[in-house]
């Protein structure tokens, strides 16, 4: 068994844990990870876009995506991404961060946890929503992860199926529980999902021409392209309750 290091805190604030050849770096402003590897393979990257933005993968709380038809102020992908999170608890090979959703329409009191284990199982990911407040509130969550693809995603496949066209037109598909991608230059990845069937697929273009050192595939409890899970009653957690999605990435 291969022998965790404790994790590191960096002079920025950022969070390290390092098992062996697996190692992620942690942002808490925004719960971003700014890197994944796994066995040495760089996974999840820290890349500047085409228009000049960072991406790196980060949540979408308490939406992924955009408001179509409800009016709560929300801006894309939920302010969590923008917003400092608290550190509550930190190991040698866990992280867990807890931020209060905090906008002025939007019904108070909703607490959202995140648990980063990376262990020599891979890298896993535990959301959890806790309504702490009086009213329902609707939740569609999800993980806007930026996958290294230093060898560009043209061929890219999940569970055998070809992705490239679905890239280029900001597709969504339906994920099963258990996923394989496979991301030219990288080995075969296993993407295991519960409570997160739908992927958006994505990747920037400007004049014409598309990002290739990353693609954006993003796990979410509903489609949020086409659809409106978020407006429907299966969105809502009630008051005292919760609901957890969880995602585990690993090498085959």
């Amino acid at each position: 068994m291969t022998q965790a290091t404790p994790e590191i805190i960096e002079p920025s604030g950022i969070v390290e844990l390092v098992d062996g050849q697996n190692k992620i770096r942690i942002n808490p402003h925004g719960a971003r990870i700014l890197s994944l590897e796994l066995q040495g393979k760089q996974i999840l990257g820290d890349f500047i876009r085409a228009d000049g933005k960072a991406g790196n993968s980060h949540p979408g709380t308490p939406i992924l995506g955009a408001e179509r038809t409800t009016c709560f102020g929300l801006p894309q992908h939920g302010p969590g991404r923008n917003s400092p999170w608290q550190i509550i608890e930190r190991s040698n090979s866990r992280l867990v961060l807890v931020y209060q959703v905090e906008v002025e329409i939007y019904p108070k009191g909703m607490e959202v946890r995140q648990e980063f284990i990376l262990d020599k199982d891979g890298f896993r990911l535990i959301t959890t929503h806790v309504n702490t407040g009086e009213n329902p509130a609707p939740v569609n969550s999800g993980e806007h992860f930026y996958w290294n693809t230093s060898e560009g995603w043209d061929g890219l496949r999940i569970n055998g199926e070809l992705m490239t066209d679905l890239v280029k037109s900001n597709g969504v598909i339906s994920i099963q529980p258990d996923n394989i991608l496979e991301i030219p230059g990288l080995p075969k990845i296993s993407l295991k999902q519960k409570g997160l069937p739908w992927a958006t697929l994505w990747a920037i273009s400007k004049d014409g021409k598309f990002d290739s050192q990353y693609v954006c595939i993003e796990p979410g409890e509903g489609d949020q392209t086409y659809s409106d899970f978020f407006a429907t009653k299966r969105a809502l957690i009630n008051p005292g309750q919760s609901r957890q999605t969880e995602i585990l990435i690993n090498l085959v």
